[in-house]
């Protein structure tokens, strides 16, 4: 008689556990370091993926139908990035969690201005709830979503309810400071 258990994932089942993930155990994940990806996006021969077949067969730049383009980084443990629901699912959670920053008066201007005790609940929180999060090195990738998307829910949402006058002029510029530290980063 078949079970009627709910069948997890090797890597819920790691995560469950408390084990630690190796790159190696999931060999088909693209971008487990962050320079893997700032080299992919600065065409850094290093780490560029160039012409080679990704995205189940496909040429970089022919994204299969669906796939997130600004989420191309949050892989699942096959490689494959996530689709444009699961990263809608992603962005809602992520909002619900920084409303409630605002809600406790934690919430910052900008997310590296928020306390570590707050940045690090917000990593164990995207592990937990997308394990997609969890095969990266050092939470980059929950990182790199908070970088990229909490400015604009800052200008949206945060500011209202501080008072406080954050311009997309200067978000942008923080943005264009960062992705040129990076990249020189990705260079040395």
């Amino acid at each position: 008689m078949p079970s009627s258990a709910p069948q997890i994932s090797s890597l819920e089942f790691k995560l469950l556990l408390g084990l630690p993930l190796r790159h190696s155990d999931y060999p088909n994940v693209q971008f487990w370091v962050r320079e893997h990806w700032l080299s992919r996006d600065c065409g850094n021969s290093a780490g560029s993926q160039g012409d080679k077949p990704s995205f189940r067969g496909k040429i970089q730049g022919q994204q299969p139908p669906g796939v997130d383009v600004s989420l191309r980084y949050v892989e699942d443990e096959r490689g494959i990035p996530v689709d444009d629901h699961r990263a809608n699912e992603i962005r809602n959670y992520a909002r619900a969690f920084w409303s409630r920053l605002a809600d406790a008066s934690k919430a910052a201007g900008y997310w590296e201005e928020v306390a570590l005790e707050v940045s690090s609940q917000y990593r164990r929180e995207m592990r937990h709830r997308f394990p997609e999060f969890s095969l990266c090195e050092f939470d980059w990738k929950s990182e790199q979503f908070a970088t990229d998307n909490y400015p604009n829910w800052a200008v949206s949402h945060w500011r209202g309810r501080k008072g406080k006058h954050l311009d997309t002029f200067s978000i942008q510029a923080r943005r264009h400071q960062k992705a040129k530290e990076d990249w020189s980063r990705g260079q040395g």
